[in-house]
């Protein structure tokens, strides 16, 4: 009985050993790289092919990063849409087909399917081959698993596809390499193991040509297949090698374990049990920090089994027991693996109850299970053991029809081997003694065949290394004749050489100590007059830092106190104001003092921003206008009345400009407020102030009332309103225009405009004011 179960360890290999083949700083400069190239590519098909590899990099990327899958995610859309925009139908099928792979990635494989199905219906029909199609193939081979043969055809089918496509669209690439490596794993499961050897090396050739060093998957993949030829000892370096890989990179991930199971299986075909034990237990180390449940039981049955051999079955079912005590079986493979390792371990003690006792639970699941897997046959082994030590020749009759029955399916060399030699066995017993020579016959001549080419290897190999030696022994004699000759000649002059040689270095070495002493202090005392004069000057630079830090805050304070009273000086006389409107019954006078109030008010409103803020040199104007709006609306009452709509940039200005310009929009709303609306049903005033690109500004005021009398013209009025935004407006190098657009619109073009910054536009909706 096999130490392991190649098809179910096929299944682990080809879940665990996907790795990546790129450092972390290799992965950021591959990403770095994709999005510059996408960055130079023009909307057309090769930026759909850019899209496509953008996409694919993420999805691949070492990891299971969400933000990573949605990158990959938008990428195949952006790709997709650009595909049926320009119709470049290949784009269309790789976009499908990278679709395919994130969805199935994400664990909704059905979306996935639909998807891959989708892609390959761009593909089916065109002669023209491209790496997309050979994407799609060896998606759609995802969708299809390694549990029965048919499926596994298949798979094979599907990758050959894409394989032919690749050799030649992309000959001698890392991307025809893993597909050579997959669809040899895939041949193997078929028991096609020279094929297998041919596809997995044309693959290890092209990594090599590429420098590729993370390959211990695929060389491990070369040991499995070597082992199923009968290659034993290629298989066993193949292993090593791989080994060697994963431990220069310290992995100790499920790949890792996969080898040391692998490197365990092959030494146990050796028949070397110690190294076979100690292989196992290391990859039962990973299966544990891994929390991987399933492994962890299928390892302590093959160390269980290597035990066994080594006669040390008690050993072997504690080992069983207590894996099961302590860990849950839930797949039957396993669980089938496992038992009939108990079945051996009793039945090679001669305990044949407690095996029967095995033997009849797994019968069930034995007989529901597909019978063509490698572990039925394991125990159909483990069942003719039990009978034949028993005696019981009526209970080995089922079994030996089983392998009868297999022995027309199956070609593998190794397989026959063992089924003929179990058919030997039941026939002797049985006393069918033809038979059984006839079929230990053709056991012996497997045997021999599996054994020849190995063995024909190794003498080629011991005659080679033979012909070397010899060589090697001839020429060192040579070599040793001519030594022993020159020896004698320069011996004398050796011995003459040696005293003044002695001399001479004793001298110089003496010489040069001193040298290197004197140089030694001299650098010494340069160094600490150095450090003296760095710390003095280092001294006076924090002193000078200090005082300048000092005096900074200071003005800066100073700054803030003078803004604070310049803006109470303001608010007194804003209050001494309102104080005399109070005697006055002149509605005119009342009117010129709510109006100076006013504009008194936008300049103290600057200078509060100023001593408020941390900016004592500018005016942030979106703030500014819209508390400026707030003040007007409370003075006037226009709440519920008037609908005020600012569209302001976030603008800084200096304060020689924004006080003009602050004083230039009181005028504007106050006169929209006081003029603009008579019996308008939705009245609304609108504020603009935009930056153009070249750093100069627009403000706007505009209302949606009756409008501007029919005779009004700027020039010749006199309103001090409207004459107070004009020479403010010139003031500040721009000109006021008003006209009727639907109501008043003013605006005013700015030039000379010193902005001091700009940060990112405001909406109309986010400083909207419904009165």
């Amino acid at each position: 009985m096999p130490g392991i179960l190649p098809r179910y360890y096929a299944v682990i290999m080809l879940v665990l050993c996907t790795m990546t083949g790129y450092t972390q700083q290799q992965a950021d400069n591959k990403e770095k790289e994709l999005l510059r190239q996408l960055g130079d590519t023009k909307a057309d098909s090769a930026r759909v092919i850019r899209l496509l590899e953008t996409g694919s990099y993420y999805v691949n990327k070492p990891g299971e990063e969400t933000g990573d899958m949605h990158k990959a995610l938008a990428y195949c859309r952006q790709a997709l849409d650009l595909s049926n925009k320009t119709g470049f139908t290949r784009g269309e099928g790789g976009a499908y087909a990278l679709m395919a792979q994130i969805y199935r990635e994400k664990g909704d494989r059905k979306t996935g399917k639909t998807f891959a199905e989708k892609a390959l219906t761009f593909f089916k029909n065109t002669t023209v081959a491209s790496r997309e199609a050979a994407a799609a193939w060896m998606e759609m081979s995802q969708y299809y698993t390694i549990d029965n043969d048919s499926d596994i055809a298949e798979k094979v089918r599907l990758y050959k596809n894409a394989v032919d496509i690749l050799k030649v669209t992309a000959p001698n690439t890392i991307q025809l390499a893993d597909a050579l490596k997959f669809m040899g794993d895939l041949y193997g499961l078929q028991a096609e193991y020279p094929l297998a050897l041919t596809l997995l090396k044309d693959a290890l050739d092209i990594y090599h040509a590429h420098h590729k060093t993370d390959i211990q998957d695929i060389l491990s993949l070369l040991g499995q297949m070597s082992v199923q030829v009968g290659q034993l000892k290629e298989g066993l370096n193949y292993q090593l090698q791989a080994v060697r890989l994963a431990e220069q990179a310290k992995d100790s991930t499920g790949t890792a374990m996969a080898l040391y199971n692998r490197l365990g299986y092959i030494y146990n075909s050796l028949n070397k049990l110690p190294e076979s034990v100690s292989s196992y237990e290391k990859s039962l180390q990973i299966a544990k920090r891994n929390h991987d449940t399933s492994a962890i039981l299928v390892l302590s049955s093959n160390i269980a089994w290597s035990n066994i051999r080594m006669q040390q079955e008690r050993k072997a079912i504690r080992i069983i027991k207590s894996a099961l005590d302590t860990y849950p079986v839930k797949d039957t493979a396993i669980y089938i693996h496992i038992v009939t390792t108990m079945m051996e371990a009793y039945t090679s003690l001669k305990e044949y109850d407690e095996s029967a006792y095995y033997y009849n639970r797994l019968l069930p699941n034995v007989r529901n299970t597909h019978s063509t897997e490698p572990y039925i046959l394991n125990f159909q082994y483990a069942a003719i053991n039990l009978f034949l030590a028993k005696h019981d020749l009526p209970g080995i009759a089922p079994h030996v029809a089983w392998l009868n029955e297999l022995s027309k399916q199956t070609t593998d060399l190794r397989k026959l081997g063992a089924i003929q030699r179990y058919l030997f066995l039941a026939d002797s017993a049985n006393g069918n003694y033809v038979q059984a020579i006839q079929h230990y016959q053709r056991y012996k001549r497997l045997f021999d065949s599996i054994g020849d080419r190995n063995h024909d290897k190794q003498i080629a190999q011991m005659e080679l290394q033979f012909q070397t030696e010899k060589k090697d022994l001839d020429i060192a004699n040579k070599a040793k004749d001519i030594q022993s000759l020159q020896q004698k000649n320069e011996l004398q002059q050796r011995t003459l050489r040696s005293e003044a040689i002695s001399r001479s270095l004793l001298i110089a070495a003496l010489i040069l100590v001193i040298l290197l002493l004197a140089v030694g202090y001299s650098r010494y005392r340069l160094k600490q007059q150095a450090n003296k004069q760095l710390e003095e000057k280092q001294t006076a630079i924090n002193l000078q830092n200090e005082s300048l830090k000092q005096l900074v805050n200071e003005r800066e304070w100073l700054l803030k106190e003078i803004h604070h009273r310049v803006k109470n000086n303001l608010q007194i006389v804003i209050s001494l104001l309102n104080s005399q409107s109070v005697y006055l019954e002149d509605n005119v006078a009342l009117s010129v003092i709510k109006e100076s109030q006013h504009r008194m008010n936008s300049i103290s409103l600057i200078h509060q921003k100023l001593y408020q803020g941390t900016n004592l040199s500018g005016i942030d104007m979106r703030d500014y206008i819209y508390e400026l709006v707030l003040y007007l609306q409370d003075s006037f009452d226009t709440r519920g009345r008037i609908a005020f709509l600012p569209d302001v940039d976030r603008t800084v200005l200096d304060v020689s400009q924004a006080v003009p310009l602050g004083l230039i929009l009181n005028e504007a709303i106050t006169n929209a407020i006081k003029y603009a609306f008579t019996d308008q049903e939705e009245p609304k005033i609108f504020i603009s102030l935009k930056q153009s690109d070249d750093h100069t500004l627009m403000m706007t005021v505009r209302d949606n009332g009756k409008g501007l009398p029919d005779d009004f013209d700027i020039n010749t009025c006199t309103s001090l309103g409207v004459n107070l935004m004009q020479g403010l407006a010139k003031q500040l190098g721009g000109k006021l225009e008003m006209r009727n657009d639907k109501g008043v619109h003013m605006h005013i073009f700015l030039q000379k405009i010193n902005l001091l910054s700009t940060r990112d536009n405001g909406t109309t909706n986010e400083y909207q004011v419904n009165i």
